[in-house]
């Protein structure tokens, strides 16, 4: 099956873990810092900030098994040693979300470019809802049992968000039977990849998921919101986002999902990745949805 390319225009928000705006004054450096605007940058004198730009680096993999498919997506990769483990759902029909078709598949790389798999990929079956978004992590806090090592949330707006754990990342059991975050009281939907990691800079689990935001003039747009847990157990009351552009005024479009919020070598500093459909004028070129693209690193 195929269907209407769509070039994908990202843009990159850092922000500082845990802390409200403060004047600039007031805030110190603490270690490698992202320089997407002026927020740490006193003047220029012939120089620019210049977005880079991505490059397609072909297929890393390709959705072509019986349970996998054109609607396979909500990719996580994970880096284990010297090895590269991608997880995805796996489902070859449209329909609704989290029913029984849907499957947890999982591939394995030594570059993190070229991905194999066994004949059968599929850890995590009739399970419904939770291999609509099954969503892992490693968890780095010192401590964890290495049976606990590996964690991971799944669900949806009926069943809430449930807790997954595990010794090695392939075999999974509910770390308890009731959800640890619902959509009681909030605008939490989970209809989509939600993600959970332990944060260093901030000393407890954070976790981004799918909500929905009411504009005044009673129209919901896709929004994410934060909680938070000392434990993974007991979480916060999902909290919407606030997003504002370099020059300070806020965000106003739609905020379709999270994505992998961890930045590499830091511990205070997330990222926001915005997808914004954008196509180029004249015809438009079709591929497979079954194609995981991969960016190609220079």
């Amino acid at each position: 099956m195929t269907t209407r390319r769509e070039l994908f225009k990202t843009t990159a928000v850092a922000a500082l873990a845990a802390q409200a705006a403060r004047p600039q004054s007031t805030q110190k450096l603490q270690g490698r810092e992202l320089f997407v605007d002026n927020h740490w940058i006193d003047k220029l004198t012939n120089a620019t900030l210049r977005l880079g730009t991505p490059l397609d680096g072909g297929t890393a993999i390709k959705f072509d098994k019986p349970w996998e498919g054109a609607f396979s997506g909500y990719s996580t990769i994970l880096r284990i040693g010297d090895r590269y483990r991608l997880y995805y759902r796996g489902i070859p029909k449209s329909g609704a979300d989290g029913r029984m078709e849907e499957v947890t598949c999982y591939a394995e790389s030594n570059d993190g470019v070229h991905f194999t798999r066994p004949d059968f990929n599929v850890f995590l079956k009739e399970q419904p809802p939770f291999s609509h978004n099954f969503s892992p992590f490693i968890d780095v806090r010192p401590g964890v049992p290495e049976s606990e090592r590996w964690k991971a949330i799944a669900g949806t707006a009926r069943s809430g968000l449930v807790p997954f754990v595990s010794p090695d990342g392939l075999k999974w059991r509910k770390l308890r039977e009731e959800p640890i975050v619902t959509i009681k009281n909030s605008s939490a939907r989970f209809d989509s990849q939600n993600l959970a990691f332990w944060s260093a800079g901030e000393q407890r689990y954070v976790m981004y998921m799918r909500s929905f935001r009411e504009l005044p003039d009673k129209r919901r747009i896709r929004w994410v919101s934060r909680s938070t847990s000392e434990d993974f157990l007991t979480w916060t009351h999902p909290v919407e986002m606030e997003f504002v552009r370099a020059d300070g005024r806020p965000a106003r479009a739609p905020l379709h999902q999270p994505d992998q919020p961890l930045l590499p070598r830091t511990a205070h500093l997330y990222r926001y990745r915005r997808a914004v459909p954008a196509r180029p004028p004249g015809p438009h070129p079709r591929r497979s949805q079954s194609d995981q693209r991969r960016p190609r690193l220079l």
